[in-house]
């Protein structure tokens, strides 16, 4: 069964594990938790927490939910929705940025993945969302098109994408 879920403070090991097997950076995307030890690990969940609900953010942070995608339990991949976008997050990233673990790739999990974040930027009323990855990133360029992304432009190394929601 897939399924996401809110990062948690009660998130354990098994979701510890996944971010180190995610890759510290690949395509412009980092991965903050990389390379953390399990102390570290929990101190960071509690900032994602935070900003999911728009608290102690930072100059040009807007508030942006962390999910952890699973299948039968086990940890897939980690998505984020953020809920706004200013002028930084327009330009740079978009409302939506995913990882699949290297060892789950190649299963369809992204697309199934956004697909389900999708639906809860439905939920939080976005009509419209806006994506970025890298013009060497084939495999998110496929997941963001299987989901109706619509390219807007390529510019330097990436290319923008819109996915309409609702009218």
């Amino acid at each position: 069964m897939l399924y996401l879920k809110e990062i948690e403070q009660s998130d354990g090991a098994e979701v510890y594990e996944m971010f180190q097997e995610l890759p510290k950076s690949e395509f412009g995307a980092e991965n903050q938790a990389y390379g953390m030890s399990l102390k570290q690990f929990e101190n960071y969940k509690k900032k994602l927490i935070e900003k999911s609900k728009g608290i102690n953010l930072k100059d040009n942070e807007t508030q942006k939910i962390n999910y952890v995608f699973y299948d039968s339990g086990r940890p897939i991949g980690s998505i984020a929705l953020r809920l706004k976008l200013n002028k930084y997050w327009r330009e740079h990233s978009g409302h939506i940025g995913f990882s699949i673990r290297p060892s789950e790739r190649n299963k369809h999990y992204g697309t199934a993945m956004l697909k389900l974040v999708l639906e809860k930027a439905k939920e939080s009323s976005l009509k419209k969302v806006y994506l970025q990855c890298n013009n060497k990133n084939f495999a998110s360029q496929k997941v963001i098109e299987n989901n109706g992304g619509i390219r807007l432009k390529e510019l330097d190394s990436s290319i923008y994408y819109f996915i309409q929601l609702q009218n």
